[in-house]
């Protein structure tokens, strides 16, 4: 999310350090289950501003599950330009500022090369993906891939702003907290995974800074894809305070995490 100390904390984990207690690599056959499987989404809560500008700017990022031909797009921009006002003013939004208007460089979405493809994934009646060994593998894959290559560089250092959402290409690239997330959901919807059981979370890190990570709702919980970490854990096991999240298929409802 654009915080300095993030670079420190990057260096410790890849130097040893280890946010989540020395865990064991993932295994195919995924974690075990949690007694509480997903998190508890509980009430309504802003959405981040920087996400609201990204679903402005690019809004094939922030489309529902089924808006794929992109008749909706205008609609979109509207909504997260309304959300924006609303949060930051309290109102609804004015003609007098129009959506998607940012300083900063256009949203790149680069051509994406991944092995062994998740097609035909299979849904619960609750809307989790199932879980399959050639599933924890490409989840596996793509979370160490875009962490190693990635570098971490703040915002401010290279937009020149807070908080920009962006996705990377995955070669020499540089971004923060969000753009892992954001790259790692790119890649797996490429991938043939369901957009639906992807969404985002922010959390509080222990040393109190705030963190974007990429959740993956599967029959198994909540999986959280972390920078800061190599291993897929469980929404509560990784030491993290619980802030807000985005409920799976619905990119601009964003709710408290009632059990963190």
């Amino acid at each position: 999310m654009g915080k300095p100390g993030l670079l420190l904390t990057t260096a410790l984990v890849l130097v040893g350090g280890d946010l989540t207690h020395a865990r064991t690599p993932l295994q195919h056959a995924g974690p075990e289950r949690t007694p509480t499987p997903d998190a508890p989404e509980g009430r309504a809560a802003a959405p981040p501003e920087g996400f609201l500008v990204l679903c402005e700017r690019d809004p094939a990022e922030c489309r529902e599950s089924g808006e794929e031909d992109g008749h909706d797009d205008d609609a979109i921009r509207k909504e997260a330009h309304a959300i924006e006002w609303r949060d930051a003013f309290g109102g609804p939004a004015s003609a007098a500022f129009p959506p998607g208007a940012t300083g900063a460089p256009a949203a790149r979405v680069p051509p994406i090369h991944l092995p062994s493809p998740a097609g035909g994934a299979a849904l619960t009646p609750t809307g989790a993906l199932v879980m399959t060994a050639e599933r924890w593998s490409l989840v596996d894959h793509v979370n160490q891939s875009v962490n190693r290559a990635v570098q971490m560089e703040s915002d401010q250092a290279q937009y020149g702003q807070a908080d920009y959402w962006n996705v990377q290409s995955g070669r020499d690239e540089h971004g923060d907290c969000e753009d892992y997330a954001l790259t790692k959901r790119h890649q797996l919807i490429a991938a043939g995974i369901p957009p639906e059981v992807l969404s985002f979370g922010i959390v509080r890190t222990p040393w109190n800074e705030l963190h974007a990570v990429l959740i993956l709702t599967t029959d198994q919980g909540d999986m959280i894809l972390d920078n800061l970490s190599a291993w897929i854990l469980h929404w509560d096991q990784t030491g993290y305070r619980w802030v807000e999240r985005q409920t799976p298929g619905q990119p601009f409802d964003w709710r408290t995490v009632e059990a963190s």
